[in-house]
Order: C-alpha cells, then sequence, then structure tokens
C-alpha cells in the first residue's frame, strides 16, 4: 500500500500573488518501493463554457494559464532510491503577480490546484492534490482602470482645397465603464459634431465579437459575430450641426460555436466600431473602442 498526501504551511490555503506556497509532500510505503523522482506542481486552470443553455451543466474546455513545477527528488543516474515506511519533503513553489484571482461563475471558474506526484520506476505513479485560494492585486488595478467612466475623442480635420473650405469633424463616445460581465447592458452615448461644409453621408456603429480558435488538426482560425446598433445611410449630419445619440451596448450571455466543442480557444474580443462615411474624395473617420469582458469584475 502506498499513500502521499501534502500539507500546507498555510492552514486556511489563501496565498496572495508575489508569495510562495510551502509545505511538505508526505509520503508513507508499507513496501520497499523504487523511486525515480518526486515532483510537486502548480497548475492555474481556467474553464470555459461554449454550449448555448443557460443553465450550467458542465466545462466542456479548459485552459491551463499558468505551471510551475518543482523537483523534491530526483534519483542519481545508476542508482535508485527506496521508499519504506514514512518521508517528507519540503516545497516552495512561487507565485508570480500577473496571475488572476481564483474566481467562480456558472459560465466558468478560474482555480489553483498544487498537486504532488511520485514517480515509480515500475508501478504506476501516485498523486495527491490540494486546492489554493489566490489573490491578485492585478485584479482591483483592472477594476479601476476599466469600470470608470471614459470618454472616446476623435476629431479629423479637412484641409481647403480649390473649391471647398477647411473644417472639421468630431466624434466623441461616452461610456460608464469599459469592462463588463456576461448578459451585462450598457447604455452609452456618441455625439457627432459637423464643423465643416461637407455633409456626413451615413453613421455606422457596430458591435463586434471576434473568436480566435484553434481546431484540433488544422492551423488557427478566426470567426466573427457582428450586431448593428445603428446604422443611418439617408439622415446623415448636415454641414454644421450636432447630433447627439443614445443608444445601447448588450454583452452576450454566452457565444455559440457549433461543432467546435474539441477547439482549443485561443482570445475572444470585443469591439465597438462607431464610424462616419464622408464623401468620396475625404478620408472615413472612425472610433474603434475595445471593451474588456472577464472574470476580474465579477465579484
Amino acid at each position: 500500500m502506498f499513500q502521499c498526501k501534502i500539507i500546507l504551511d498555510n492552514k486556511s490555503a489563501h496565498y496572495n500573488t508575489e508569495s510562495d506556497i510551502t509545505g511538505i509532500f508526505k509520503c508513507y510505503s508499507r513496501h520497499n518501493i523504487s523511486i525515480r523522482s518526486i515532483k510537486v506542481r502548480l497548475d492555474c486552470i481556467e474553464f470555459v463554457r461554449w454550449n448555448t443553455f443557460k443553465h450550467f451543466t458542465k466545462y466542456d474546455n479548459y485552459n491551463i494559464i499558468y505551471t510551475a513545477e518543482v523537483t523534491v527528488l530526483s534519483a542519481k543516474k545508476g542508482i535508485k532510491h527506496s521508499l519504506f515506511n514514512e518521508a517528507a519533503y519540503p516545497f516552495k513553489i512561487f507565485i508570480p503577480r500577473d496571475l488572476p484571482s481564483s474566481y467562480i461563475h456558472k459560465y466558468g471558474q478560474v482555480f489553483y490546484v498544487v498537486t504532488g506526484t511520485v514517480i515509480p520506476f515500475i508501478w504506476n505513479d501516485f498523486s495527491n492534490s490540494f486546492i489554493v485560494l489566490v489573490k491578485s492585486p492585478v485584479d482591483c488595478f483592472a477594476r479601476k482602470q476599466y469600470c470608470g467612466e471614459r470618454l472616446f475623442h476623435k476629431e479629423q480635420v479637412f484641409k481647403q482645397t480649390y473649391c471647398w473650405p477647411e473644417g472639421k469633424l468630431i466624434m466623441e463616445a461616452f461610456l460608464p465603464r469599459t469592462a463588463f460581465l456576461p448578459g451585462d447592458v450598457v447604455d452609452f452615448k456618441v455625439i457627432v459634431k459637423n464643423e465643416s461644409n461637407y455633409q456626413v453621408k451615413n453613421i455606422k456603429i457596430h458591435f463586434n465579437k471576434v473568436i480566435k480558435f484553434r481546431p484540433p488538426t488544422l492551423k488557427s482560425k478566426c470567426r466573427k459575430f457582428s450586431d448593428t446598433i445603428l446604422k443611418l445611410e439617408k439622415d446623415g449630419v448636415r454641414a454644421y450641426t450636432e447630433r447627439i445619440y443614445d443608444l445601447r451596448l448588450s454583452f452576450p450571455e454566452v457565444i455559440d460555436i457549433p461543432n467546435l466543442m474539441a477547439c482549443t480557444m485561443m482570445k475572444l474580443e470585443f469591439c465597438l466600431k462607431i464610424w462616419c462615411s464622408m464623401p468620396l474624395f475625404i478620408k472615413n473617420v472612425k472610433i474603434d473602442i475595445n471593451s474588456e469582458m472577464g472574470h476580474y469584475i465579477s465579484r
């Protein structure tokens, strides 16, 4: 019979980033077993959900964000290390600062697990795992950075030509925040000031969701979903006129990708595109707002 167990020095199993996870890996054997090596590994794992059901059922895919491994015992070449009765091996693993905090949500979770593994010469591996909770200051910084009111400003100056005087087009977008949760509905405002003799032909506002993924046997692919929030083709902005648009942005609860359950998700991007179409001889003006949707603002 063989038993192994991880015992942490911190009994509460609560840690901060930029700190060390310390403890001992205890092993007990009633028989004399030759050991190849003993390792302790820390994994930061993120589970994501890919189906369209509203109720959480299971995790369909996972992504290992970070892995760190230390070898607490390694048999030298030509020498077999035998394990009999009880032995304890201390370990220490560092948690980097840029990792996210532990997080649980019905659409996914991020968690940290410490796993100790005994690798014998003949027998199968023996392992024991322990879940730890990690708190990261990166989350607090992200909340402060992305959850405040944001103003996006863009100006385009039109130079004077032989038949058109100099002018300027100003576009502004007010968002209460740029970090969101699945299913969030946010009201925002767009202001277009036309300070020129040109007429804005039309105004378009699209909300783009881009998913980059990798199938099991193919190269990386990209799939794009786009929602039209506003599209004005005939009723543009006349010369020396200001228009204010009160609009609403809806983040999806779940994004469905049919027949891609076995794929590995690489990146999920959200972008709010606002642009004004000008006459053919004038360059169009646009604002790209890259919004964040992640677990760090879910608490």
